[in-house]
């Protein structure tokens, strides 16, 4: 998916919706397919992710529920692109759907069939996306921890056990 361009047409953020692995393993086929059809609808690239490394059942389960059709949702980059866009740029990543990768494709049938296995050229490919993804997932982690150098008063950040809400000890 890293290979796809990005498109630059402008349009209405209002219609764009990004899908989660929660709502699409919760939805029904019907609800899922109108929602690709009536919206501008995303998959992160991390949800594609996670979709192709569920139990086949699952698979076959989320990947039956989108529309039989060239492009049912659109793709988005991993997350880390978009942040070095928004870097680069001195702005926000948005409105979303300008950023999808844009290339033609189709969900293979047999996923949604549960019966796709893939060739050895998609193993490889898999397995380098699984090594890239570690590789970023673990330079995050490592910026993540100098955070508190560059904004010291996070060290006294302390989240509240009842509440999702953080307050700053003094």
């Amino acid at each position: 998916m890293r290979s796809g361009k990005r498109e630059s047409t402008p349009v209405q953020e209002e219609q764009t919706i990004v899908l989660d692995k929660s709502f699409v393993r919760s939805a029904s086929g019907e609800q899922l397919r109108e929602i690709c059809e009536t919206h501008r609808a995303l998959m992160p690239e991390d949800l594609f992710f996670e979709l192709i490394h569920s139990d086949e059942q699952t698979k076959a389960r989320c990947f039956a529920k989108f529309p039989a059709r060239d492009n049912p949702v659109g793709l988005l980059p991993p997350v880390g692109v978009l942040i070095q866009y928004e870097n680069e740029n001195r702005r926000p990543s948005t409105p979303i759907w300008n950023h999808r990768l844009v290339f033609r494709y189709k969900f293979n049938d047999k996923l949604g069939t549960g019966e796709f296995e893939m060739n050895h050229q998609q193993l490889a490919g898999v397995r380098k996306w699984e090594e890239e993804l570690a590789t970023d997932t673990a330079n995050f982690a490592d910026r993540a921890k100098l955070i508190v150098k560059i904004f010291p008063v996070l060290t006294r950040l302390r989240l509240r056990p009842t509440s999702v809400t953080a307050q700053v000890n003094p």
